[in-house]
Protein backbone atom coordinates (compact mmCIF):
# COMPACT_ATOMS: atom_id res chain seq x y z
CA UNK A 1 0.00 0.00 0.00
CA UNK A 2 2.95 2.32 0.48
CA UNK A 3 6.30 2.81 2.09
CA UNK A 4 6.42 2.04 5.77
CA UNK A 5 10.06 2.72 6.49
CA UNK A 6 11.58 5.42 8.68
CA UNK A 7 10.98 8.14 6.10
CA UNK A 8 7.22 7.41 6.04
CA UNK A 9 7.15 7.57 9.84
CA UNK A 10 8.98 10.90 9.98
CA UNK A 11 6.93 12.42 7.16
CA UNK A 12 3.60 11.32 8.67
CA UNK A 13 4.60 12.59 12.13
CA UNK A 14 5.70 15.94 10.71
CA UNK A 15 2.59 16.35 8.53
CA UNK A 16 0.47 16.23 11.67
CA UNK A 17 1.82 19.63 12.73
CA UNK A 18 0.79 21.79 9.73
CA UNK A 19 -2.48 19.84 9.56
CA UNK A 20 -2.94 20.57 13.26
CA UNK A 21 -2.51 24.31 12.78
CA UNK A 22 -5.30 24.37 10.18
CA UNK A 23 -7.61 22.16 12.26
CA UNK A 24 -6.92 24.34 15.30
CA UNK A 25 -7.80 27.51 13.38
CA UNK A 26 -10.96 26.11 11.76
CA UNK A 27 -12.32 24.54 14.96
CA UNK A 28 -11.54 27.61 17.05
CA UNK A 29 -13.04 30.07 14.60
CA UNK A 30 -16.07 28.16 13.33
CA UNK A 31 -16.97 25.75 16.15
CA UNK A 32 -15.85 27.39 19.39
CA UNK A 33 -16.97 30.84 18.25
CA UNK A 34 -20.20 29.65 16.64
CA UNK A 35 -23.40 31.32 17.72
CA UNK A 36 -24.78 27.92 18.58
CA UNK A 37 -25.76 26.80 22.04
CA UNK A 38 -23.73 23.63 21.96
CA UNK A 39 -21.92 22.61 25.12
CA UNK A 40 -18.52 23.27 23.60
CA UNK A 41 -19.43 26.76 22.31
CA UNK A 42 -21.00 27.70 25.68
CA UNK A 43 -17.93 26.43 27.52
CA UNK A 44 -15.66 28.46 25.26
CA UNK A 45 -17.71 31.59 25.92
CA UNK A 46 -17.21 30.98 29.65
CA UNK A 47 -13.47 30.73 29.00
CA UNK A 48 -13.59 34.14 27.32
CA UNK A 49 -15.64 35.58 30.16
CA UNK A 50 -13.26 34.33 32.86
CA UNK A 51 -10.25 35.20 30.67
CA UNK A 52 -8.21 32.40 32.27
CA UNK A 53 -6.68 29.25 30.91
CA UNK A 54 -7.30 25.87 32.42
CA UNK A 55 -4.28 23.91 33.59
CA UNK A 56 -1.96 22.47 30.97
CA UNK A 57 -3.51 19.02 31.45
CA UNK A 58 -7.03 20.47 31.50
CA UNK A 59 -6.44 22.21 28.18
CA UNK A 60 -4.87 19.03 26.76
CA UNK A 61 -7.91 17.02 27.85
CA UNK A 62 -10.29 19.59 26.34
CA UNK A 63 -8.40 19.98 23.04
CA UNK A 64 -7.71 16.29 22.38
CA UNK A 65 -11.23 15.38 21.14
CA UNK A 66 -10.86 18.01 18.40
CA UNK A 67 -8.28 15.86 16.63
CA UNK A 68 -10.43 12.72 16.63
CA UNK A 69 -12.10 13.29 13.24
CA UNK A 70 -8.69 13.86 11.62
CA UNK A 71 -6.43 11.30 13.28
CA UNK A 72 -7.15 8.61 10.68
CA UNK A 73 -5.64 10.47 7.70
CA UNK A 74 -2.26 8.78 7.97
CA UNK A 75 -3.90 5.37 7.78
CA UNK A 76 -4.82 6.15 4.17
CA UNK A 77 -1.14 5.59 3.42
CA UNK A 78 -0.26 2.71 5.76
CA UNK A 79 -0.70 1.49 9.31
CA UNK A 80 2.77 2.73 10.20
CA UNK A 81 2.12 6.17 8.73
CA UNK A 82 -1.27 6.23 10.46
CA UNK A 83 0.26 5.55 13.84
CA UNK A 84 2.96 8.16 13.24
CA UNK A 85 0.35 10.74 12.19
CA UNK A 86 -1.72 9.88 15.26
CA UNK A 87 1.28 10.29 17.59
CA UNK A 88 2.18 13.54 15.81
CA UNK A 89 -1.38 14.75 16.30
CA UNK A 90 -1.28 14.01 20.03
CA UNK A 91 2.10 15.78 20.26
CA UNK A 92 0.61 18.77 18.44
CA UNK A 93 -2.37 18.89 20.82
CA UNK A 94 0.06 18.93 23.75
CA UNK A 95 1.97 21.81 22.10
CA UNK A 96 -1.35 23.61 21.53
CA UNK A 97 -2.33 23.20 25.20
CA UNK A 98 1.10 24.41 26.32
CA UNK A 99 1.03 27.50 24.09
CA UNK A 100 -2.54 28.33 25.14
CA UNK A 101 -1.66 28.06 28.83
CA UNK A 102 1.46 30.18 28.34
CA UNK A 103 -0.51 32.74 26.30
CA UNK A 104 -2.58 33.39 29.40
CA UNK A 105 -0.05 32.94 32.18
CA UNK A 106 3.35 33.84 30.68
CA UNK A 107 2.76 35.36 27.22
CA UNK A 108 6.35 36.50 26.76
CA UNK A 109 7.41 32.84 26.67
CA UNK A 110 5.42 32.54 23.45
CA UNK A 111 8.30 34.51 21.95
CA UNK A 112 7.40 33.99 18.29
CA UNK A 113 4.19 35.99 18.66
CA UNK A 114 3.42 39.47 19.90
CA UNK A 115 2.64 39.42 23.64
CA UNK A 116 -0.78 40.98 23.08
CA UNK A 117 -1.92 38.57 20.33
CA UNK A 118 -4.06 36.45 22.61
CA UNK A 119 -5.26 39.50 24.55
CA UNK A 120 -6.69 40.88 21.31
CA UNK A 121 -8.53 37.62 20.74
CA UNK A 122 -10.14 37.87 24.17
CA UNK A 123 -11.49 41.37 23.49
CA UNK A 124 -15.14 42.41 23.43
CA UNK A 125 -15.77 40.92 20.00
CA UNK A 126 -13.27 38.14 19.31
CA UNK A 127 -12.95 38.31 15.54
CA UNK A 128 -9.18 38.05 15.36
CA UNK A 129 -6.22 35.80 16.19
CA UNK A 130 -7.84 32.37 16.29
CA UNK A 131 -4.56 30.49 15.94
CA UNK A 132 -2.53 29.73 19.07
CA UNK A 133 0.59 28.00 17.84
CA UNK A 134 0.88 30.18 14.74
CA UNK A 135 -0.89 33.16 13.23
CA UNK A 136 -0.28 31.79 9.71
CA UNK A 137 -3.93 30.93 9.04
CA UNK A 138 -5.07 34.23 10.58
CA UNK A 139 -2.93 36.01 7.98
CA UNK A 140 -4.19 33.76 5.15
CA UNK A 141 -7.87 34.25 6.08
CA UNK A 142 -7.63 37.92 7.07
CA UNK A 143 -8.28 37.52 10.80
CA UNK A 144 -4.84 38.54 12.05
CA UNK A 145 -4.67 41.68 14.21
CA UNK A 146 -1.49 43.06 15.72
CA UNK A 147 -2.82 46.35 17.06
CA UNK A 148 -4.32 46.61 20.51
CA UNK A 149 -3.95 47.93 23.99
CA UNK A 150 -3.23 44.78 25.96
CA UNK A 151 0.27 43.62 26.78
CA UNK A 152 1.32 41.03 29.29
CA UNK A 153 -1.00 38.56 30.92
CA UNK A 154 -4.71 38.23 30.32
CA UNK A 155 -5.56 36.98 33.77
Amino acid sequence: MGATGPSAIVIAFMLAFPAGTLVEYVLHRFVLHARSRTFIARRHRLHHKSNRADSLWGDFRDFLPGMTPFCWFGFLHSTTAGLAFLVGGVAYVFLLALVHTLSHNRPRLVFWMRPNSHVLHHGETPRHNFGFVTRFWDVVFGTYAKQGTGRGTTT
